[in-house]
Order: structure tokens, then C-alpha cells, then sequence
């Protein structure tokens, strides 16, 4: 037999070995570890690449729930790995060492043993064994104090991080500031809305409400479909701006115009416009970053202007829009 088919064997003893003793070592269990958040990853991977590159709110969805298999995941790893770390620190379980597994034969024990033979073996596993029983003790202390100071530093950073992200500014908070302090001095305030992908078309909605335009009981549905009417039967008039949205990127219009009407795609500017041509309404865009945007102007004569608020940090997943209402007003929320 040759040399490397005799260190194939004796691995292999070792492996099952160790594998009949149920035995996982630290090290084992981090490879497994390793392993299990990969395989999350490619399978992650694999639902993204099945998504259109125009099912941006499915993207999103995807992304959300990984990050969360992803933290559920590693939370049950570092306690599997505690618990074996504890196990092996009180004498319960097997360590992983340069010699191999402590408490097990080495896979350079079992070759010495191997070419001395059986009653060779045997007494090369005994001698190994005590040897390593008497740095084994050592050993454990050693790691634990490394496993100890470690967890301190991470806790003191963690202390640390979180101090400093008290100390920063809430954008949330100083943009809202700045929008409420612009309507404070016309009387007016932010009405929230729900956050769903819709919330343009829902905050329109709302504000037809309050002026009692008949379309507002068929909802955002209907604003969807009546934004995505105006821009398909003025196309030559959308299209420049469609072109210059970096949102729309890799879409062709027809796609984009697709979306408008029957995706939870989030709304801008070029939806406001054609909700504007199409319902004959001014509307008016508070806005932390500068003046009030005002679009529909000419139509301003003919009834009073919808009036919406734009919050680029609201929320963490995007931009958001409000409804805006009078300081004194009270109105049930869509």
C-alpha cells in the first residue's frame, strides 16, 4: 500500500472515529456554521435572480425577510456555539487542538500506532492521551480567558456604538421639524399615511376625501390607473422625464407605465403630474429640502389644490409622502 493511500485509511479511522463518539468540536460546529449561512446566501441569491428587474418592491421584500433568516440564523449559532464552548471549558465535550481532538487519538497518533502495529497503537494512544491530559487543563483556562476578554471588547464597543448614535441627530425628526415649521405658519399640519408603496396615490386620496371629489371612494386603485392613462395617451410629453429618473433605469416606458397602474411601486413627481392633468387639480408639495413644489398651476382657478408632504427620510426603506391638513382639521385615516 502506498504512503498517501495508508494516510488516506488512518484519516478516514480518525473521521469515523470521532464521528461514532459524537463528537463535534468547535471548529467543526464554526465550518458547519459557515456552511449553513452560505447556503442562505445562495438560496437568497437564487429567489433574487427570479424576481423582474422592474419588481423593485419584491426586491425589497426578498432583501427584508433574508436579513431576518440571517440574524435568526446567526442568534441560534452563537448560542449553539456558547453552549459547546461552555461544554468543553467545564470538561463535557472535545476541544480542538494542533494534536487533533483532546479526549481522542490524533490523526498523527493513529499513524505512529499504524506502523508499530496493534500493541504499538495501543500504547502510543495511552502515552498521547496522558500527555495531552496534562496540558488539557491549561488549555481550557487559556481559551476561556481569550473567550472572556474578547466578549468584553465587543461589549464595550457595542456600549460605545450605541452612545454615539445618541449623540447623533434623528434625520427623521429634524427633517419633520422643518416641514411642520413651514406649515405651522399657514395653519396647517402632516397627516400620516400608511406606508405601503402606495402612499402617494393614498395621500391624494385622502385629500379628495376631505374636498369631497367622487373619486376619492374608489381609492388609490383608481389614481393608479388614471396616472397610468394620462402618461400612455401623453406619451411624448412623459417620456424626457421618465428618461431622466434614475428609479426607471433599466425599464422601458410601456414597463414603467405598467407599474404605475398595478404594482405597489412607490409614486413621484412624474405620477403627480399626470394625477394633476388628469383630475384638473393644482397640487402643492411641502418639502423639508426646499420651497413648495407647485404643479398644475393652471388649474389652481378651478378648485382648491391637493396638498401633500415629501419625506425623504421617514422611513429606512425610502421616500415617503403625507397628507396635509388644516392645524384644527380631524380626518379618519386611509
Amino acid at each position: 500500500q502506498s504512503e498517501s493511500g495508508e494516510h488516506r485509511s488512518t484519516s478516514v479511522r480518525c473521521i469515523e472515529l470521532r464521528k461514532n463518539m459524537g463528537g463535534e468540536t468547535v471548529d467543526d460546529m464554526r465550518l458547519r456554521h459557515k456552511a449553513e449561512l452560505k447556503s442562505i446566501r445562495v438560496e437568497h441569491d437564487k429567489e433574487m435572480k427570479k424576481v423582474k428587474k422592474t419588481e423593485k418592491s419584491k426586491k425589497k421584500e426578498l432583501d427584508v425577510a433574508f436579513r431576518k433568516q440571517e440574524e435568526e440564523l446567526r442568534l441560534m449559532q452563537k448560542k449553539e456555539l456558547s453552549e459547546l464552548q461552555a461544554k468543553v471549558e467545564s470538561g463535557g465535550g472535545e476541544e480542538e487542538d494542533e494534536g487533533g481532538i483532546v479526549g481522542l487519538p490524533s490523526l498523527d497518533l493513529l499513524e505512529v500506532a499504524d506502523s508499530d502495529g496493534e500493541k504499538g497503537q495501543e500504547k502510543g494512544r495511552e502515552d498521547k492521551e496522558e500527555e495531552q491530559q496534562k496540558v488539557q487543563k491549561k488549555k481550557r483556562n487559556k481559551a476561556k480567558e481569550r473567550l472572556e476578554r474578547r466578549e468584553a471588547e465587543m461589549e464595550a464597543k457595542r456600549a460605545e456604538a450605541i452612545e454615539r448614535a445618541k449623540a447623533l441627530p434623528d434625520d427623521k425628526a429634524l427633517e419633520m421639524q422643518v416641514i411642520e415649521t413651514r406649515l405651522k405658519s399657514e395653519s396647517k399640519r402632516v397627516y400620516e399615511i400608511e406606508a405601503d408603496g402606495n402612499c402617494l396615490y393614498r395621500a391624494i386620496a385622502h385629500q379628495l376625501q376631505l374636498q369631497g371629489h367622487p373619486a376619492a371612494k374608489e381609492g388609490f386603485v383608481f389614481l393608479r390607473k388614471i396616472a397610468a392613462t394620462c402618461l400612455r395617451e401623453h406619451k411624448q410629453e412623459f417620456e424626457p422625464f421618465f428618461a431622466a429618473d434614475e428609479k426607471t433605469i433599466g425599464q422601458s416606458f410601456d414597463e414603467y407605465v405598467q407599474n404605475v397602474e398595478s404594482s405597489s411601486e412607490w409614486g413621484g413627481q412624474i405620477e403627480i403630474q399626470a394625477i394633476s392633468k388628469s383630475l384638473r387639480r393644482a397640487v402643492n408639495v411641502y418639502n423639508a429640502e426646499q420651497d413648495v413644489i407647485r404643479m398644475g398651476e393652471e388649474y389652481k382657478a378651478e378648485a382648491p389644490p391637493i396638498e401633500v408632504s415629501f419625506h425623504r427620510k421617514y422611513y429606512s426603506l425610502g421616500e415617503h409622502y403625507n397628507s396635509i391638513i388644516s392645524s384644527k382639521e380631524e380626518s379618519e385615516k386611509l
